[in-house]
């Protein structure tokens, strides 16, 4: 993190609306394009996104380290996200809602390869599609996912892993 970045954290914990909202929008995009990926509904995204703005926001002052700020702002909307699916009894999205999201997501033209890809993830376990996004979606490092998900750095290294070898042999496929 940028040290501008860790003194509008500083200014954010005293309250500083202007400072939290310039962190915020700093890491808004890649919160809800996981929040998307994860929950499969533009509008569960957006109230997870906006729920984890809120929370963030109210409970900044606990960040014990600040330049772990996107971190654990990611960490939040995880859990909103868990909280979210938790509680609905929905079905999974079709397929054409789905391609509909993501093309919503980006303001440029998506390649077929992209879509692939996407769907590929979209396939994969919760806890595949997490691991995809914190790592590659947000560009969090393993010791950072390892914080997030509470898990050794080592386990989460193999399974980043094996994930990826997973997603190679279904784009080979495809």
């Amino acid at each position: 993190m940028e040290l501008v970045e860790i003194e509008n954290v500083e200014l954010a914990k005293n309250g500083d609306k202007n400072s939290f909202n310039k962190l915020y929008q700093s890491c808004a995009k890649s919160l809800y394009i996981t929040a998307v990926m994860i929950l499969g509904n533009l509008h569960d995204a957006e109230d997870a996104v906006q729920d984890t703005a809120i929370l963030a926001f109210n409970s900044l002052k606990s960040l014990q380290k600040n330049e772990f700020f996107k971190t654990w702002i990611t960490k939040i909307l995880i859990n909103r996200c868990n909280r979210i699916l938790s509680t609905r009894n929905k079905k999974r999205q079709k397929e054409s809602d789905y391609e509909k999201n993501i093309e919503n997501l980006c303001s440029e033209p998506i390649s077929v390869e992209t879509i692939a890809l996407w769907d590929v993830v979209n396939s994969l376990k919760y806890e595949e599609k997490v691991l995809i996004l914190l790592r590659f979606e947000n560009d969090l490092s393993i010791k950072d996912i390892s914080k997030i998900l509470k898990s050794p750095e080592g386990t989460i290294k193999s399974k980043i892993h094996r994930t990826i070898e997973k997603l190679k042999k279904s784009l080979e496929r495809e």
